[in-house]
This record gives C-alpha cells, sequence and structure tokens, in this order.
C-alpha cells in the first residue's frame, strides 16, 4: 500500500492535491497501519473498517449473522459463550482451557447452527488467529490525517453498534478532523437487502425491492475529498 502511494506521489502525469489510502472491511484494519508508517498520506477512508480486534470482530460476526438470519437468541448466546472460550483458548493455550472448549465443542457440533461457529480439528488451528491477533486501538489514536469512516446500518461483520462508540473515541483522542457516516439499510459490501419491503403481497404498495448501492455512499467518498482543505475548486 505504502509503496502504491510513493509510485503516485511521482507520476509527474497526474494532477493531483491529495493523495489518501481507501481500505474495506480487513482493509480497515490495514489502512490505518500503512497512513501511520507514510509521511505522504493526506486522508484516509475507512469502508466498513472495524475499531475492533480481530477475536472481537469474529465474536460480533456469530452474533449479528446469526441475528440477521432469525435464529432464536438462545442459540445465539450458546454461539457467542463458545466462541468466547474459542478465543480464549487461542490467548491463554492453557490445558484447561482446552479440555473446556472441546468438551463444549463436542455438545454443540452438530448442532443445527454449527456452521456459524469454529469447531478446530487439533490445536493447530488456532496459529493462525494467534498469528493475527491484532487490535486496530493503537494505530487508529496515533492517525495524523483526516479520516472518513463509513458503516452500514445492518452490517452483521462490522456492525455499528460495537463499531462508531471505539472509533469515534480512538479518532477523538488522536485530534483529527474526522467523519462517521452510517449509510442506511445496507450490508457489509455496502448495498441493501432484496425482498419485499412489506410483510405481505400488496401490489403497488408492497412490491420486491431488488439489491443495490445507495447512491449516498459514493457521495459521501467524493464529498469527504472534495472538502479537502488542499482541494481549490
Amino acid at each position: 500500500a505504502i509503496a502504491a502511494l510513493k509510485y503516485l506521489r511521482n507520476r509527474n502525469d497526474l494532477n493531483k492535491s491529495e493523495i489518501g489510502f481507501l481500505g474495506t472491511s480487513q482493509g480497515g484494519w490495514i489502512a490505518p497501519i500503512a497512513a501511520n508508517k507514510s509521511k505522504d498520506c493526506d486522508f484516509i477512508v475507512l469502508n466498513v473498517g472495524p475499531s475492533v480486534s480481530v477475536y472481537e470482530q469474529d465474536i460480533h460476526r456469530v452474533a449479528y449473522a446469526m441475528k440477521n438470519d432469525g435464529w432464536p437468541q438462545m442459540a445465539i448466546d450458546s454461539a457467542v459463550l463458545y466462541t468466547e472460550l474459542y478465543f480464549q483458548y487461542a490467548k491463554d493455550n492453557s490445558p484447561k482451557t482446552w479440555a473446556k472448549l472441546y468438551s463444549l465443542s463436542e455438545i454443540i457440533k452438530n448442532k443445527s447452527w454449527v456452521d456459524y461457529i469454529n469447531i478446530p480439528e487439533n490445536k493447530d488451528d488456532f496459529q493462525w488467529w494467534r498469528n493475527n491477533d491484532y487490535n486496530p486501538e493503537k494505530n487508529l489514536k496515533g492517525l495524523k490525517c483526516r479520516t472518513l469512516c463509513l458503516f452500514g446500518e445492518y452490517d452483521p461483520l462490522v456492525p455499528p453498534a460495537e463499531n462508531e462508540i471505539k472509533m469515534r473515541s480512538y479518532l477523538s483522542y488522536a485530534g483529527i478532523d474526522y467523519e462517521i457516516i452510517t449509510i442506511p439499510g445496507t450490508l457489509h459490501d455496502m448495498s441493501t437487502y432484496q425482498g419485499l419491503n412489506g410483510d405481505n403481497w400488496n401490489w403497488p404498495k408492497v412490491y420486491w425491492a431488488w439489491r443495490l448501492q445507495p447512491e449516498s455512499f459514493l457521495n459521501s467518498i467524493t464529498q469527504f475529498i472534495n472538502h479537502s482543505p488542499n482541494n481549490k475548486k
């Protein structure tokens, strides 16, 4: 990412006033790292980028994906409890925690909602999580460039309810100019649901609504960039 920014900065054939990063989803973890390592980054756009750790994000994924899919709260609570224990073992590598996790996984591995969770085949399955145990707090607090954060209202992977408060706190600590916008009706890919816009078919009051990307999504990005203090237009 930094190499790409440097390359654009050195292009003499481009009419440029600012160059920055746009990170989507996991890229929302990466963009602040790159921005803090670069002296030439003027702005970043975090599109459905998490403000929570990798472990927290996966716990949110389980809870909100199951909720969006209509699972009863008891099943959601069981899946979340298991996932929290899963990451506890990833952190402490304790034989006692492993025994609890293995025992619980034997109980729930035949549940109809098992596809939402991670069932380890052996202890080596945790190495990926340990290698990628990352919390963006330090990098978000260390940002020096103006920042736009976009969330999707119904995003089950980066839910605004779990990310916006932390994001606002970290960027306020950084003392930078920032905006946080939640795009109504959208999921993680910044497109809306599709389906009947009501409970019962009653044309024309109730009709099928196809998925779309709201104009407010791209408009938010272009307006943020155009309102740069370096943009004279």
